[in-house]
């Protein structure tokens, strides 16, 4: 079997370099283990004639196409949603959704990591089936408390005008306390418009999402300063250590003296 990754114009360098190392390695232990036969046939390959891009590897590809395989998608290097949607739309990468369509028609299977999703869904291939696509472009993480340690809501606020706005008014105001009318009247937006699109991008109401600050302000200050319990509980706006113990230990399923073992 062959597996053919594609080396698009611009792509993100980790996305060639560890599919070909996490391939190859896939290999060299078939191989090691099947009595020295190797279990499939890897090359780069590219869409389009002229270079590829900076990473050796995509220098090297060549043009002519997969046989009858699978072709791997690498992620386009786009950091927001807008530069995704622009990268998208470049005439080069037209040119690749035709070559995927037409690689596909000669039986080859298509693949794709993280934003490269995106790119075989505009082929319409990924029509009425489900995909796995990157976390930062929307809340795709599953938000229960179990999986909480793998919930990064601050980094999906950023993809978010309203969202980031908010994110950054709301870290002043951690020790005072948490109100929807003041972050609604600071954003110039309703409360409805600021309690649906946290909904929508966090999948946590705006005060939840304060919590979820205060938290991580509290984890920042048990790891970077010499305050004690109660001194971090009145930074982050709780009445006494007792509180902010409880909290830690609901959040982030630890306590103190699992986050800082000097403390007592």
């Amino acid at each position: 079997m062959r597996f053919s990754i594609l080396a698009l114009d611009g792509l993100f360098d980790t996305g060639l370099t560890v599919l070909l190392d996490a391939l190859s390695l896939a290999n060299r232990f078939s191989s090691q283990q099947m009595g020295g036969v190797p279990r499939f046939a890897l090359s780069v390959v590219g869409a389009q004639e002229g270079p590829l891009g900076t990473r050796p590897a995509a220098r090297e590809a060549h043009h002519s196409g997969p046989e009858a395989g699978l072709v791997i998608v690498p992620a386009p290097c786009a950091g927001t949603p807008d530069e995704l949607v622009a990268a998208l739309e470049r005439p080069d990468m037209r040119k690749v959704k035709a070559q995927l369509l037409a690689w596909h028609a000669q039986g080859a299977r298509v693949a794709a990591s993280c934003i490269g999703t995106f790119l075989v869904a505009e082929t319409r291939l990924l029509d009425h089936r489900e995909a796995t696509t990157t976390w930062w472009l929307g809340p795709l993480a599953d938000i229960r408390s179990s999986q909480a340690p793998y919930i990064i809501p601050n980094h999906l606020a950023q993809a978010d005008p309203l969202i980031r706005r908010f994110e950054r008014w709301a870290r002043d105001p951690l020790k005072a306390g948490f109100s929807l009318l003041e972050a609604a009247y600071a954003l110039a937006a309703s409360t409805r418009s600021l309690q649906r699109r946290c909904q929508d991008v966090l999948g946590k109401s705006p005060l939840a999402y304060f919590q979820y600050l205060r938290v991580e302000r509290a984890q920042s200050l048990l790891h970077g300063s010499g305050l004690d319990v109660e001194a971090i509980a009145a930074e982050v706006g709780y009445a006494d250590g007792a509180t902010l113990r409880t909290l830690l230990r609901q959040r982030l399923g630890r306590g103190v003296r699992a986050l800082r073992p000097d403390l007592r």
